[in-house]
């Protein structure tokens, strides 16, 4: 059986920055795979998730979300866990829905199910140790 589990994170009263949002997951350890990054390209609406990889510095991929967001566009980074193998995908177009797809390497318990408390370990309770504020915190395990 498929699985698909993902969090939505609510940060709008930390910024409105999706920027920003990125940049604190970078602070907790979730960046990308090196110095290749992984987003959706700018002006991609039409063709929808076509993921793009490239070298580019931090600092280079925040500029990119934030014309994406300036443009309105959906944004789009893929994180790793840089103490483990896990990775995600994190979808916003504004900061009250921070999407994040637990897509790569998932950690689970009892069988199949995703370790959702390793997430929230990993992802909330650390950014709001670095002072992010989260109004809500959703979660939601598709099977099948």
């Amino acid at each position: 059986m498929a699985r698909e589990a993902y969090f939505v994170l609510d940060c709008s009263l930390y910024t409105d920055s999706i920027a920003e949002v990125i940049s604190a997951f970078h602070r907790i350890g979730w960046s990308g795979s090196g110095d290749q990054k992984e987003f959706l390209p700018l002006h991609d609406e039409e063709d929808g998730f076509n993921w793009e990889r490239q070298p580019l510095t931090a600092e280079e991929l925040l500029s990119l979300i934030s014309e994406k967001q300036k443009c309105g566009e959906l944004c789009g980074v893929i994180l790793y866990h840089q103490n483990s193998d896990a990775g995600i995908s994190l979808l916003a177009k504004d900061t009250k829905e921070v999407q994040i797809n637990i897509s790569i390497n998932r950690k689970t318990v009892c069988g199949d199910f995703t370790d959702a408390s390793w997430y929230i370990e990993q992802i909330a309770a650390k950014l709001e140790e670095t002072g992010c504020i989260i109004q809500s915190v959703e979660y939601s395990e598709i099977i099948g």
